[in-house]
């Protein structure tokens, strides 16, 4: 889990519902389990991008490869 996630988790963990009422944070669980669920997506999506990006580059080679 990136640190930044971790810093959110406890800044939750670390208030009381009245500071967290403050935030408009009414549960403090669901509010982590969406932390959580939002940053797998992220997570998901740059190991796609970066998957995707690879396999760009191996048919970018294959298409040079026939130009010639």
């Amino acid at each position: 889990m990136p640190k930044e996630a971790v810093r959110i988790i406890q800044f939750l963990n670390s208030r009381n519902k009245y500071e967290l009422s403050e935030l408009d944070i009414p549960d403090t669980t669901s509010t982590i389990l969406e932390v959580k669920m939002v940053l797998a997506k992220r997570n998901l999506m740059i190991n796609l991008e970066d998957k995707c990006q690879t396999m760009q580059l191996v048919v970018d080679r294959l298409i040079t490869k026939f130009e010639f």
